[in-house]
């Protein structure tokens, strides 16, 4: 049996999930390819891989209480040669948002069928702007739990019903969202090396030589912060609500929401 995880993580995070999930389908049998699309040239690839896979897995962070947009126009784009589907994310524990059911409908549209569904807590991908708050481990007991009845679910063809939550990212768009909620990480001159890591981390190639970022292009994931080993990009929000917004969030353990 095949599976493709097909991921977007520019943060890692979700990067860290997915080896845990090769792990455990490999125990099940499973023949694991990983496709990583984080990087802009990556997802405008022409799609020319024809493999038929017996599970198709599709994993992200959630940005502003959904799917990332460029992940879902990727996955907009693409032709997937499945029948059967997974849908994993990560999200910093204030909200997994309507991330999975926004998710399921894409993948319905291309005719695949969910068999589970799970949305896992993970450090903040803001957590830098704050002196504390949890850091999360890759959630291996849940995966397997979740894993073995969504395995069982395929074999028993018993598709997964994801249901809608009430979200503020419903009514605005995630660009907007994002904008009002953090500043664009700019450079500290005086701390930077030119290891050039926060261009090579950013996944819409905001980042210019000079280490400028357009506003236009950032995502506000937080990539080029997460990177910098030297503490020469940092997270500076825009308004004290979304401040203590985030840090509630990361100051309680979110847990995993599922379905199977």
């Amino acid at each position: 049996m095949k599976c493709m995880i097909c991921f977007f993580s520019p943060t890692r995070s979700t990067y860290n999930v997915c080896k845990n999930m090769v792990y455990i389908l490999k125990s099940y049998g499973y023949e694991v390819d990983m496709l990583d699309v984080t990087k802009r040239e990556l997802r405008e690839r022409k799609n020319t891989n024809h493999i038929f896979y017996d599970l198709y897995i599709i994993a992200f962070p959630v940005y502003s209480q959904r799917i990332p947009d460029i992940f879902s126009e990727y996955l907009h784009r693409i032709s997937i040669n499945s029948h059967n589907a997974i849908i994993v994310s990560t999200y910093g524990s204030v909200t997994e948002g309507n991330a999975l059911s926004q998710a399921a409908a894409i993948l319905n549209k291309k005719n695949l069928q969910i068999y589970g569904a799970i949305a896992l807590p993970s450090e903040h991908s803001y957590r830098s702007a704050f002196m504390s708050g949890y850091i999360y481990d890759n959630h291996t007991e849940e995966l397997e739990n979740f894993f073995t009845n969504a395995l069982f679910n395929i074999e028993s063809k018993k598709e997964v019903k994801i249901r809608s939550n009430l979200a503020v990212g419903m009514f605005f768009s995630q660009k907007f969202l994002a904008g009002i909620t953090l500043k664009v990480p700019n450079v500290i001159k005086e701390k930077c090396v030119r290891c050039n890591k926060c261009i090579q981390a950013c996944p819409t190639n905001a980042i210019d030589i000079n280490l400028n970022i357009s506003a236009n292009q950032c995502i506000r994931c937080a990539a080029c912060v997460k990177v910098c080993e030297v503490e020469a990009r940092e997270c500076v929000f825009k308004n004290h609500i979304s401040r203590i917004i985030v840090a509630k969030g990361i100051q309680r353990k979110g847990k995993p929401v599922i379905f199977t």
